[in-house]
């Protein structure tokens, strides 16, 4: 399976570890340069961004959600089927070569379009896809995180779509879900581990905890406003659920 990883020119250090994780878990890896928000002009920021989301978006995640998006591009245009996708600060599991070959062995494996390799948000039992004895996806509901994730050709696809210019961030995959139905499953081991938990080492992470109110304050007036939103979250609420067993991840 492709691998891309999404890295800032800047973040040399960063860059050399990665590739270090990359070849020891003999992953097929090409490097993607990262969009630094920070760098954007303002022409090119009205020219990319919702206007709404340019009140609450920080730059930094304005870049981080282009950065995924010229990864969906490029499995778009190069009709890739599945791709994993990994951020710069993670450790990979020397398990993951053999875990993607399983995978992409799996007939199933159509029922989701996104795959955290990490466990995330609430999981539904009762949606499981085996990849082998010791790994399983579980659908979940109010995911996230996207240091680390498989995504079909169909995914990259519906984000683009609903995504372009950018209304949301890169990890939204509630939201995501809530406008297209977007099944998102994560692993029920974690094979992809952020090393930077606290996020000390962000380059967007103080951004974020600025504009986090007005963030909130925006994201539903923008979320609401998408064709069939409502018509999805009707449907989660007084049906699907109904057939899921959750529990926290």
């Amino acid at each position: 399976m492709k691998t891309f990883v999404v890295n800032l020119e800047k973040d040399k250090e960063k860059k050399v570890k990665i590739e270090r994780e990359c070849r020891k878990a003999e992953l097929n890896y090409e490097i993607i340069s990262a969009v630094d928000g920070r760098k954007i002009n303002n022409n090119e920021l009205k020219s990319k961004v919702h206007p709404v989301s340019l009140n609450y978006l920080s730059k930094g995640e304005i870049g981080c959600a282009l950065s995924h998006q010229k990864v969906y591009k490029k499995i778009i245009d190069d009709d890739i089927e599945y791709a994993l996708i990994l951020e710069d600060d993670v450790d990979i599991s020397q398990d993951v070569n053999n875990f993607l070959k399983d995978f992409l062995s799996v007939k199933n494996k159509t029922k989701g379009d996104v795959f955290l390799l990490y466990p995330s948000g609430l999981r539904f039992f009762n949606r499981k896809i085996e990849i082998s004895n010791n790994y399983f996806f579980y659908e979940v509901y109010n995911s996230s995180c996207a240091h680390g994730y498989i995504i079909s050709n169909k995914a990259a696809k519906k984000i683009m779509r609903i995504n372009t210019p950018i209304i949301l961030v890169a990890d939204a995959w509630l939201w995501f879900y809530q406008i297209s139905l977007l099944k998102v499953y994560a692993l029920n081991k974690e094979l992809v581990r952020a090393y930077d938990i606290d996020k000390s080492l962000s380059t967007i992470e103080t951004e974020r905890s600025l504009l986090l109110d007005e963030k909130e304050k925006h994201q539903m007036g923008i979320i609401k406003k998408q064709p069939f939103y409502y018509v999805i979250k009707y449907y989660h609420k007084y049906i699907r659920r109904i057939f899921l067993k959750k529990d926290k991840a």
